[in-house]
């Protein structure tokens, strides 16, 4: 039997400090009583965990209530619910009515609202009930029966047990549309709304926003049959040549944490569709994904990479987590015990009768989250203990009660089933169809498995189907378990409703597609209106010299627009997020109604060239560029009065499955921005891509938008910002590199097929290049708008929770059109005993649109954490004694207002492990050494194991075979690329890429199509052909070929006999 090549085992996970205060709404999910939804209107002031911040605007429109989109299918005047089993995966196994309310009886329910504890003790009871029937459950079940539930019954089915009525559950990908396929078919699938991949809606910077794009997809969720969305995607942008960064939300935790926070609140308001977080952790790059071993050292980890998962975790409480493909310190993710059942589980409560916290009320939490100095950001005093002295992390974990949240893997992620049960990864997907049980029956019968590992788990995906067959509209008082308000009251619709009124005053009456109080209008008109609303939020305005935009309509001026995109957009990446839009706009189609000329040949004075081929990606001017194309876009741009060029990334230079190689646009694209530069002084730059790009013609360019992959609607909504029907106020939500080697990160990035050392540690994004001082092409947050904005008469207090304070300003509308803009807070530790960044971005806040001359009032709330660090010594976070200057900015690089604050954390200073990981005279701009790195590492882990662990860690060679003439050791672990010295694997690869192409297409045409297939097999690791092979392959007959594979030829001929005999159909 060959065996797999494991990864080395990762340290121990720290012990946390004080346990996390439950919200006084109860602990259910992100459909629970605190709401995931719109609060009551009748509900306090908004704590951080509704809202960061409060907005009081001095001339407040009045906001217009408007009908949330809900489904056809929910019309009826009576909740229903029933449960359908089945031996087969069935899509929807259930149908939910919604009664509707009447508005005085929803009225009299929001003015009457239950005590905390009648709620608090009613969710209590249900779980209690719930727990104990999902465990008498799992008793009865046989062996195979669990082993069937701890794994997919296909591509996107799980769970189902016919005898005891249990169905199964279906979910899809979706961080920005539904993609629910036809018949499994991955390629093909149903129509749903598109709206703007995550790169562009973090430029939102919007929470509302963020909420109501979620809540449109869960609406979908119900019209396609699907129980679990695979979203949002929140891993941090490390550098910006990532695969799938198109796919996340930003370089900055903070942001990234609220956004997908507020998206997971979104998709589970109604309590009937939940969301699934994703991938925990570490998966910041395409390049050997599936194998490569992240090393980041604890304090990296827990402040970056990890921060914004344990906010949503905590907040949004999304129904699921999915684990990544890579390893993260010696262990894969779905087998981490420090990652899962150490940190998401004991320490943040994830999926336990602790879950987003325990013991306390609702303004716990946000101590906890935003900044006690407890451990893990566990709320409490600041020495790390619950305010008694006694240290919360420390409490034992009880697993006898739990909410219905479960651990996931990603598709093919997994690699020791044993391991993974052990650390508390329930769910395997897709369906192996047996290929571990003979693994986890072996270990269960030598006792390196407990049975009742594995009944947490199953128990665990019970509750959580038992979740979703649910009703959860409940009439009388108050809402039920899982239940949000959806009636449209409360902070979150309000702002919407506000923002919605502001945008459609300033659009003219012939574009506007229809009003929200049609009550009968399809969802999926809505949703793209929604759409719609989103991308003009979404997109920057980068440059804007001499006022050349707005560009005023109808003028009859000559109006050149070139670019293939401006024909076919760029409006979404590659991959697994792919989605079938319900329709797409284009600006070609859509110019005449802003430019035309008003008469019978209005359309001659536009004109429109292709400029490039939509599957042109080189980078090479001696041989990539198309003179003919070139000619034809220089040709009607020297004819025009105005030129619109569309340029950016086509869809084969950035895709899930590989990483970009640089960060130039293709030679074509920059040839056509320089000839015509030149030649017309009024051009104006249009940007599709899905991450930063470097410009080296932006000097000559008057004005560029950024548009990133902006959704089914993003060509309206581009032509709304160029003719300034919309003001834009978008921010970019990363920094743009003025060139590729400025990223200090990019030395390490992506390591080889062994490892990838994140040296640089804290040193990313903004917090780089603001430490290191040095220039960037666009700062984080820069975002330039049509009018001007004024803060003003900055105050900071400490409010009434201990250690927070609480910061105000005015915000002033000076200039001469209506806009909105965003408040950014950052924080910096003026004198520190071990290394911080320059600054840190604390709270924001999206101050929605204001008149000229109008004023709003904001303010945000500052915790102990938001001072804080974490200390790898003591395993918790602290804040240290000292001055701390609060920042309130436009950009990272526009400092507004500043207040310098004295912070009193009761003297305590770091440890000792602190200081020796991250000494203050730490020097970002310089390379971070190999012993320094594994100083940092070696700081990471308990001291009594720091030797055993760094051994371990460090010693494996990161050789590549391809630098070796030695034969490279095949594995079940090793990756195809690895194996093409061999007939057998050459074999596979070919019959991988075979397979794929009726799954992986492209709109961009074959070229593309082959790149992604390439790249995917190059990649895949062998231990795949057993999961994604439906049974079709077992792990004996895998072992078979890796014997051959690796010359092991008499050991492999002894083995055809059993092989042939029955090895294929058993593992």
């Amino acid at each position: 039997m060959t065996t797999q090549e494991p990864l080395h085992e990762g340290a121990p996970a720290s012990k946390a400090g004080a346990p996390d205060q439950n919200d006084s709404g109860g602990g259910d999910d992100g459909g629970d009583v605190d709401g995931a939804g719109s609060p009551p209107s009748a509900s306090p002031a908004p704590t951080e965990v509704e809202a960061e911040a409060e907005v009081e605007t001095s001339t407040p429109p009045t906001p217009t209530p408007a009908t949330p989109p809900r489904s056809p299918k929910s019309s009826s005047a009576s909740a229903i619910l029933t449960a359908t089993a089945s031996s087969s995966p069935v899509p929807f196994p259930f149908t939910i009515q919604i009664p509707h309310r009447s508005s005085s009886a929803a009225a009299a329910a929001a003015s009457r609202p239950p005590p905390p504890s009648t709620i608090q003790n009613r969710i209590s009871e249900s779980q209690r009930l719930r727990n104990e029937t999902s465990r008498a459950i799992v008793g009865q079940l046989a062996l195979d029966e669990k082993l069937s539930l701890v794994s997919g019954n296909d591509l996107w089915t799980f769970g189902g047990i016919e005898r005891f009525g249990v169905p199964s559950i279906t979910l899809a990908d979706g961080p920005h549309g539904v993609r629910k396929p036809v018949h499994g078919d991955t390629q093909k699938g149903h129509p749903a709304t598109c709206f703007p991949a995550s790169c562009a809606l973090a430029c939102s910077w919007d929470r509302t926003l963020a909420f109501d794009v979620g809540r449109a997809l869960s609406v979908e969720c119900e019209e396609l049959g699907v129980s679990l969305l695979l979203g949002p995607g929140m891993n941090l942008k490390r550098h910006p040549c990532g695969g799938r960064n198109f796919e996340y939300l930003s370089e900055d935790p903070h942001l990234s944490g609220h956004m997908g926070c507020h998206l997971v609140r979104g998709v589970q308001h109604t309590g009937r569709i939940g969301a699934c977080a994703k991938h925990v952790a570490a998966n910041n790059q395409e390049s050997f994904r599936f194998v490569v071993n992240a090393l980041i050292d604890a304090r990296t980890l827990r402040e970056l990479y990890g921060a914004g998962f344990e906010y949503c975790a905590r907040v949004g409480r999304p129904w699921a987590l999915m684990c990544a493909y890579n390893g993260l310190n010696g262990s894969f993710c779905s087998e981490n015990v420090d990652l899962f059942r150490d940190w998401m589980r004991r320490e943040i409560g994830f999926g336990s009768s602790r879950d987003g916290g325990g013991g306390g009320g609702g303004e716990g939490i946000v101590s906890d989250l935003e900044g006690a100095g407890a451990s893990g950001g566990e709320g409490g005093a600041a020495d790390g203990t619950d305010g008694d002295g006694t240290n919360g992390g420390e409490e034992e974990y009880d697993d006898t009660m739990m909410n219905p949240h479960i651990v996931m893997s990603d598709w093919g992620a997994v690699n020791d089933r044993v391991e993974g049960i052990k650390a508390g990864l329930d769910l395997e997907m897709p369906g192996s169809f047996g290929a571990h049980d003979r693994a986890i029956k072996s270990a269960l019968k030598d006792g390196t498995l407990m049975e009742s590992q594995l009944d947490e788990c199953c128990v665990r995906i019970v509750q959580f189907i038992q979740r979703a067959m649910k009703a959860t509209a409940v009439e009388g008082e108050g809402k039920g378990e899982g239940e949000e308000e959806t009636e449209g009251k409360g902070e979150d619709k309000a702002q919407a409703d506000k923002q919605d009124k502001d945008e459609e005053s300033q659009i003219p009456e012939q574009s506007k597609e229809g009003g929200d109080d049609d009550s009968d209008e399809d969802c999926w008109e809505k949703h793209h209106r929604l759409a719609l609303r989103a991308a003009r939020e979404s997109i920057v305005l980068l440059k804007n010299e001499n006022k050349t935009l707005p560009l005023r309509e109808k003028t009859g001026e000559k109006v050149a627009v070139i670019g293939h995109f401006a024909k076919a957009p760029r409006y979404q990446g590659s991959g697994s997020s792919q989605v079938i839009p319900t329709r797409l706009d284009s600006v070609r189609d859509l110019i005449q109604e802003y430019a035309g000329g008003g008469g019978d040949d209005d359309a001659d004075n536009i004109t429109f060239a292709e400029g490039y081929h939509p599957d042109q990606e080189g980078i090479d001017e001696s041989k990539d560029i198309d003179q003919t194309l070139l000619n034809e876009a220089v040709s009607i741009a020297e004819r025009a009065d105005v030129c619109l060029l569309f340029v950016g990334l086509p869809e084969i230079a950035e895709s899930e499955g590989f990483d970009r190689l640089h960060l130039r646009l293709p030679s074509q694209h920059d040839a056509l921005v320089r000839s015509i530069t030149k030649i017309n002084p009024r051009t104006v730059i249009v940007l599709s891509n899905g991450g930063p790009v470097e410009l080296p013609w932006i000097d000559a360019v008057p004005a560029a938008v950024e548009t990133y992959l902006s959704g089914q609607a993003g060509a309206r909504a581009t032509l709304d910002v160029l003719y300034g029907r919309i003001n834009p106020s978008g921010r970019l939500a990363e920094t743009f590199p003025i060139r590729l080697k400025d990223v200090l990160a990019d030395d390490f990035f992506p390591g080889n097929r062994h490892k990838v050392e994140y040296r640089e540690g804290l040193a990313v994004g903004y917090r780089y290049f603001d430490t290191a001082k040095k220039d960037v092409l666009f700062p984080f947050g820069h975002g330039l708008s049509y009018t001007n904005f004024e803060f003003t008469d900055m105050g900071v207090k400490e409010a009434t929770a201990a250690h927070t304070f609480e910061v105000s300003l005015t915000v002033t509308n000076t200039g001469d059109a209506a806009g909105a803009t965003v408040v950014q807070c950052y924080v910096s530790c003026l004198k520190s005993e071990v290394f911080r960044p320059e600054q840190e971005l604390r709270a924001f806040e999206k101050v929605q649109t204001l008149q000229p001359d109008e004023s709003a009032k904001v303010t945000l709330t500052l915790s102990s954490r938001a001072f804080s660090y974490y200390d790898v010594g003591m395993n918790r976070w602290i804040v240290e004694d000292g001055e701390y200057e609060i920042r309130l900015c436009s950009s990272s690089r526009d400092v507004r207002l500043r207040r310098t604050v004295t912070f009193d954390a009761g003297g305590e200073g770091p440890s000792e492990e602190a200081v020796a990981a991250y000494p203050p005279a730490s020097d970002p701009r310089d390379t971070v050494s190999e012993e320094a790195f594994a100083n940092r590492m070696e700081m990471s882990f308990p001291e009594g194991e720091r030797k055993e662990k760094m051994m371990a860690l460090l010693s494996h060679d990161s050789d590549d075979s391809s630098s070796s003439n030695r034969r490279v050791e095949i594995h079940r672990n090793s990756i195809l690329s690895e194996c093409q010295g061999s007939f057998l694997g050459r074999m596979l690869r070919t019959i991988l890429i075979k397979s794929m192409e009726g799954h992986i297409e492209s709109e961009a045409g074959k070229e593309k199509a082959n790149k992604v297939r390439a790249a995917f097999a190059d990649n895949f690791p062998l231990r795949g052909f057993v999961l994604f092979s439906s049974g079709g392959m077992t792990f004996p007959v895998l072992d078979w070929m890796i014997d051959v594979m690796n010359g092991r030829y008499c050991k492999a001929f002894k083995g055809v006999f059993p092989v042939v005999c029955g090895g294929r159909f058993r593992n």
